[in-house]
């Protein structure tokens, strides 16, 4: 089961929590651009670690691995058929929500 909310007009929210039989990953600022450090909280079984991740420009390293593909002619990271994967998921959760049901992605 999964339940999510986004919108841009929402107060700055950017928190996401996977939650499973064993224990929970909360990332209290998940989406933020910028050089700020980023803590992901994992517990397990009642044991808690925070690991934090060095914080980077996204959008910067974005851009420098669009730039280096031209200059060097290698391919990119994600392909175009990833992002055609990533559409068919998208129009399944539409069509979902649309007819009430569970719809089976193409494709797979």
């Amino acid at each position: 089961m999964a339940s999510f909310d986004c919108s841009f007009r929402m107060t700055r929210r950017q928190h996401y929590e996977v939650v499973g039989p064993k224990g929970t990953i909360s990332v209290p600022a998940a989406y933020v651009p910028g050089n700020e450090d980023v803590d992901i909280v994992l517990t397990v079984e009642g044991e808690t670690e925070i690991i934090t991740i060095a914080g980077t420009d996204q959008y910067r390293l974005e851009v420098e691995h669009f730039s280096d593909c031209i200059l060097g002619g290698t391919s990119p990271r994600y392909t175009g058929e990833d992002g055609l994967r990533n559409m068919r998921v998208i129009d399944a959760i539409y069509r979902s929500g649309q007819e009430g049901r569970p719809v089976a992605i193409a494709g797979t």
